[in-house]
């Protein structure tokens, strides 16, 4: 450490503020170090003991990867051509030119799955855990979703399709120029919703089973509208859906890690409940670390 710091004198004065900052840093890890070291036990070291609800099994892969294949036979004959031979159908409806309100919509099963147990829902997990849930499985499902497929997979709008293909204008867009209008792939809106609706399955469906029929019906009723709407093919809906459970279940398997890492470093206790001073109602967040 003496030498780094003899070093620092012959640096230009950026090198040596960043010298300094670096030594600085290593004693402070290298006494962090060996305090937690005193201080831990080989519990706290150790891998969690994971509830048996939570503990990974090939069967949870199932819905999820059976609802993906189907949606990605989508992009290849012969259901491609079903595929459009039932948008035909669903475009003469005319739902192309209706709001869509599933932009909205598609967080509902997501915030239930969050907040029902701030309403006295009995729920499985706390506030944070459930929080820990909800982002874990938001992040694993975007990345599947978008980062995954959405840029990678060519696959046109339907409403893409009829106002430009179908209209003998195509040369007028390309993946290259539009990339939006070749994301139909699967869809995001689906997969949100899924995924909050299986978060509400897991949560709250042991004892309030009918709240996740509520919540499915909820998804199921989004990815509908993204086909009446013309937004989605019926197979996008199919994948996304099965990428929202998918990214529901890895959430809930990695839950059990999470909560060993922040019982590990913080030590946290988090309490929401709601209060009112009879004039205004609010909710009170509490932070232990």
């Amino acid at each position: 450490m003496s030498c780094l710091l003899r070093m620092a004198g012959v640096l230009p004065p950026l090198a040596t503020s960043l010298c300094r900052a670096v030594c600085f840093s290593l004693v402070v890890l290298h006494s962090s170090f060996f305090a937690v070291a005193q201080t831990a036990t080989v519990d706290t070291l150790a891998l969690p003991t994971i509830p048996a609800e939570n503990r990974f099994e090939a069967q949870g892969l199932l819905l999820p990867v059976t609802l993906v294949a189907a949606g990605t036979a989508g992009l290849f004959e012969p259901v491609k051509s079903w595929k459009y031979n039932l948008q035909d159908a669903v475009h003469s409806l005319g739902g192309q030119d209706r709001y869509p309100f599933e932009d909205y919509v598609q967080y509902v099963p997501a915030a239930a799955a969050l907040s029902l147990g701030w309403l006295g829902v009995e729920a499985r997990h706390g506030t944070f855990d459930r929080l820990m849930l909800s982002g874990t499985s938001y992040v694993v499902t975007a990345s599947l979703t978008w980062a995954l497929l959405k840029r990678n997979v060519v696959s046109i709008r339907p409403g893409i399709h009829y106002t430009y293909v179908a209209a003998g204008n195509a040369d007028a867009i390309s993946p290259a120029t539009h990339p939006k209008y070749f994301n139909s792939f699967p869809s995001g809106h689906s997969a949100t919703a899924f995924m909050g609706a299986e978060l509400v399955r897991l949560e709250y469906g042991r004892e309030h089973p009918w709240l996740a029929v509520g919540a499915y019906a909820v998804a199921a009723g989004v990815g509908i509208m993204r086909i009446y709407h013309d937004y989605h093919w019926a197979t996008d809906v199919l994948a996304g859906a099965g990428m929202g459970i998918l990214g529901a279940r890895i959430g809930w398997w990695l839950l059990p890690y999470e909560q060993r890492l922040c019982d590990t470093l913080f030590k946290r206790q988090i309490a929401i409940r709601p209060q009112t001073n009879g004039y205004q109602n609010e909710l009170a967040l509490t932070l232990t670390f």
